[in-house]
């Protein structure tokens, strides 16, 4: 059996892209309460999320998601799935947006969702490495 055929194949779908809506906009309000000393609430754009997508640069064959045409509910999935399965706890998760969040300096929506976009990604990187290293690929 060659190395491509025994590619893992982590099952990404609608529900995982549900829960990864509500567990993101949980994240980015908790981190912006954090990083701002302000309690606050908010939504993440799902330009912002398609735009850490590409920024994150990472392979996504480890992933099947047929279903999942949108690059935001590709991301929202992964963040979900990865949560799910102790990857990266919600303190880790949080404590990622904080550090960039802090850099915000100013009340500037552009700079946030700039920020944001940058946090998911670092985001996605951090759960890419993580599986690729349980999973013992590389």
């Amino acid at each position: 059996m060659s190395r491509e055929n025994e590619r893992l194949a982590i099952e990404l779908n609608k529900g995982l892209a549900k829960l990864g809506d509500a567990l993101i906009n949980f994240l980015f309000s908790s981190a912006k309460t954090k990083a701002t000393n302000t309690p606050t609430g908010g939504r993440v754009p799902n330009k912002v999320l398609s735009k850490a997508l590409k920024y994150a640069n990472i392979c996504l064959d480890m992933f099947s998601y047929g279903e999942l045409k949108d690059k935001a509910d590709l991301v929202e999935a992964i963040i979900a799935y990865a949560w799910l399965n102790r990857i990266l706890t919600l303190q880790e998760l949080e404590e990622i947006l904080v550090a960039y969040l802090r850099r915000l300096q100013f009340n500037s929506l552009e700079l946030e969702k700039e920020l944001l976009a940058k946090g998911f990604a670092s985001m996605l990187k951090t759960i890419i490495e993580r599986l690729s290293v349980l999973h013992g690929q590389t």
